[in-house]
């Protein structure tokens, strides 16, 4: 694990006086006043490199205002600036009830392929430091609830308002080569394995599934408009090994499945292209048959119906497992409370990626948090079951099983 260097009392003392100095000069002491700041880390501006040059050489220009702060005492200074910035692995696992979140090889595999996005241009004294904690802040800000993250803070002496300006310049960034981490299996290969690893989920192995989709509804609170409460469609495609092939959030009052990405194409000619020969998906209840989705029935009639659901139940458990996984390692969704909408949807999205390189070092956190509903709740469709074709498909199903 990655710690914090000892220092003697002496040097304590000096580094607190140091980076009590370098608090007050950046306006981010308990009296700051926002508009003193510069706001050139927002939420909008934050993925910019050039910001977080700016940033870095406003911090250099305040110390080399200082008379205190000659040429001797500059290693002094950039260590104290790494303490600030500096976290050990164990803030990303502290105060969790449940034992680590995350494994010491997952956490370093995890630095070693989002390094990249992490600006590596600026000119600063120690960039490895600077990237493994802009990493660490954004890491930590996913895996810890609220409560849990204002202690740790505190213990580790970092500033709450300087972290949460860093911590954007991890998520934002990672995002933007989202489909690199989020995708669809591209080759024949890697398809045939799909529908293959599908065949170890239930006992009469004649279903030829290719994914499982399920939709949730999720409340969210935003800054912008903190006196209502928005409600979000969350749409994940996953495999038998709950590895997220496709992500889509909408408004729960405009969301559609027929207009979503993955809609259009399963309700459209083109499904032939984009999965194998008589291949299909699993829906959750609340989404609409098609010959390519296949839903449970939702109004069952007789015994072989409901066998034929308890049959599909296993595989849309799969998604369920994964929802729960998502919910109990990313403790952020406890404080559903953001900037606003984009906000929201990366850090959704950074969350997606994290957990499929997460299961790719088949890292899969199953403590279960007890006492705290999950944020995510089932999505009913008030529409139609859907049309002919798939209705027709399933009772072929049910023919061919029973």
């Amino acid at each position: 694990m990655f710690k914090v260097q000892t220092m003697n009392r002496e040097e304590k003392a000096f580094l607190a006086n140091i980076a009590t100095i370098l608090v007050k000069d950046l306006g981010i002491d308990k009296k700051f006043h926002p508009k003193r700041v510069p706001n050139i880390l927002s939420t909008e501006t934050c993925c910019d490199e050039d910001g977080l040059e700016l940033f870095i050489n406003q911090i250099h220009k305040k110390i080399q205002r200082k008379r205190i702060l000659k040429k001797r005492l500059k290693t002094k200074v950039i260590f104290t600036l790494n303490k600030m910035l500096k976290l050990p692995l164990n803030f990303v696992n502290e105060g969790l009830q449940h034992g680590p979140i995350m494994s010491k090889d997952t956490y370093e595999k995890l630095f070693s392929e989002l390094k990249q996005y992490i600006p590596n241009n600026i000119k600063y004294e120690n960039m490895h430091v600077l990237q493994r904690s802009i990493f660490n802040c954004g890491l930590t800000l996913l895996l810890q609830k609220k409560e849990n993250l204002i202690n740790i803070l505190k213990k580790y002496e970092v500033d709450e308002i300087f972290f949460h300006k860093v911590a954007p310049y991890f998520y934002n960034n990672i995002v933007k080569d989202f489909s690199t981490y989020v995708k669809w299996p591209e080759t024949l290969d890697k398809k045939m394995k799909v529908l293959k690893e599908f065949c170890n989920v239930e006992e009469h192995k004649k279903l030829n599934v290719f994914g499982v989709i399920n939709s949730k509804i999720i409340d969210v609170n935003f800054k912008e408009d903190s006196n209502k409460n928005k409600s979000f469609v969350i749409q994940i495609t996953c495999d038998a090994n709950q590895v997220i092939s496709n992500v889509e959030v909408e408004y729960a009052d405009s969301y559609s499945f027929p207009d979503t990405k993955i809609g259009r194409i399963l309700l459209n000619d083109s499904a032939n292209d984009f999965i194998p020969d008589n291949s299909y998906f699993v829906g959750s209840s609340g989404l609409p048959i098609s010959e390519k989705l296949i839903t449970p029935f939702r109004k069952i009639n007789d015994e072989k119906e409901e066998k034929f659901n308890s049959i599909l139940d296993d595989y849309i458990n799969i998604s369920a497992k994964m929802f729960k996984l998502i919910f109990n390692r990313f403790q952020i969704l406890r404080n559903l409370n953001f900037e606003n909408p984009a906000h929201f949807k990366n850090i959704l999205k950074s969350i997606c990626i994290v957990h499929n390189l997460c299961l790719k070092n088949d890292d899969y956190f199953d403590a279960e948090i007890r006492n705290e509903e999950s944020c995510f709740k089932p999505y009913e469709s008030c529409d139609n079951e859907g049309d002919l074709d798939g209705l027709d498909k399933r009772k072929e199903l049910l023919n061919v099983i029973f």
